[in-house]
């Protein structure tokens, strides 16, 4: 995790949405390039998150990642092999207006989506600043623990 909000975002996640029940930690390792920041085990379900905090783009059908910190081809080597050995992994993107999770499929592809393909293929988001963080945590905490699915990418971003 490189930066301040992607502090942010995971200190959310922990302060919303972790149980005292499950296990959920950063991971700084030097050794693995590409290996995702956040492990979780929650409800017997384990997996990897990589944390993203960019700023939206100020024109809507800009790519959200064009000049913010986009996943890294080692990010994305991660994302698959982990995958195609059976693993969940997912993509957690914090940006100032919004939450959203998408599938290890489309984290390939993420760095030139928009906001709005992000969203149409996301398992979980929300808008920042909701009265209902506690909610969306909790839903949150259902997908990654009963939805480890992978599901082929969306056509617009394949």
């Amino acid at each position: 995790m490189s930066n301040k909000n992607e502090a942010t975002e995971q200190k959310w996640m922990v302060k919303n949405m972790v149980d005292r029940r499950d296990h959920f930690f950063r991971v700084e390792n030097v050794v693995g390039v590409g290996t995702f920041d956040t492990f979780y085990t929650i409800m017997g379900t384990s997996g990897w998150i990589e944390i993203k905090a960019p700023r939206e783009p100020a024109r809507p059908g800009s790519k959200l990642f064009a000049s913010n910190h986009k996943f890294s081809q080692e990010q994305k080597n991660f994302a698959l092999q982990h995958t195609k050995a059976g693993g969940t992994c997912w993509g957690f993107i914090g940006t100032d207006l919004r939450q959203m999770l998408i599938p290890a499929k489309f984290i390939e592809t993420a760095n030139d989506a928009t906001v709005d393909e992000l969203l149409a293929v996301s398992a979980w988001s929300r808008l920042k600043y909701s009265n209902s963080a506690r909610l969306d945590a909790r839903r949150l905490r259902f997908v990654l623990a009963k939805l480890p699915y992978q599901p082929e990418p969306h056509e617009g971003l394949k």
